[in-house]
C-alpha cells in the first residue's frame, strides 16, 4: 500500500513515515478505511468504484426518504385541515413552529408536541382533546415532517 499512497499523494517514503510515527489523522483514516486495492484503484481509474455504488444507493435512499417525507407531512396536514375548530388548528400550528424553531431536541418529539398541547388544552367538538387528535391521528413521522417543513405550513382551510 505505501507505493500506492506515495503515487497517490506525492509523498517520499520519509515522510509516509514520519507522518505515521506522529499519528496524523491521515495516515489512521487511510489505513482505517482502504485497503491497498481501493487506493490503486483510485490511481488508476480516478475512482473508486465500491464507493461509487454506496454512494449511488445513498443517493437513492435520500430521494425515498424526501419522497416519504412529502407523503406524511401532505397527510398531517390533510388531517389538520379536517379539524373543524379553527382555533384548535390555529394552536396546533402555532406550537408546531414553536417546537420547529427551537434548538433543543427531543428523543420523541410527538410526545413533546403532545406535552406542549396539554398544557393549553382545548377541545375540537366537546369532547375530543386536541391533544388526544394528535396522539390518535397523527403518527411520529407526520409530527417530524411537519416540523422539519413548518414553513410550508402556510393557510389552514377554516370551517
Amino acid at each position: 500500500m505505501l507505493d500506492e499512497l506515495i503515487k497517490l499523494f506525492g509523498w517520499s517514503r520519509a515522510t509516509f513515515f514520519k507522518w505515521k510515527r506522529e499519528g496524523r489523522g491521515i495516515i489512521k483514516l487511510i489505513e482505517k478505511y482502504f485497503d491497498e486495492e481501493m487506493i490503486h484503484e483510485f490511481n488508476t481509474t480516478g475512482k473508486i468504484e465500491r464507493l461509487e455504488k454506496i454512494k449511488k444507493k445513498d443517493d437513492e435512499l435520500k430521494a425515498i426518504q424526501t419522497q416519504i417525507e412529502d407523503l406524511a407531512f401532505s397527510t398531517a396536514l390533510y388531517k389538520i385541515n379536517n379539524i373543524t375548530s379553527p382555533k384548535a388548528q390555529k394552536i396546533l400550528i402555532k406550537i408546531i413552529q414553536k417546537i420547529a424553531t427551537d434548538p433543543k431536541e427531543y428523543l420523541d418529539v410527538k410526545i413533546h408536541l403532545i406535552d406542549n398541547l396539554q398544557a393549553v388544552e382545548t377541545t375540537l367538538d366537546g369532547d375530543t382533546k386536541l391533544s388526544s387528535f394528535v396522539l390518535q391521528n397523527i403518527s411520529t413521522v407526520e409530527v417530524e415532517a411537519l416540523i422539519k417543513h413548518h414553513h410550508r405550513i402556510d393557510r389552514i382551510k377554516s370551517h
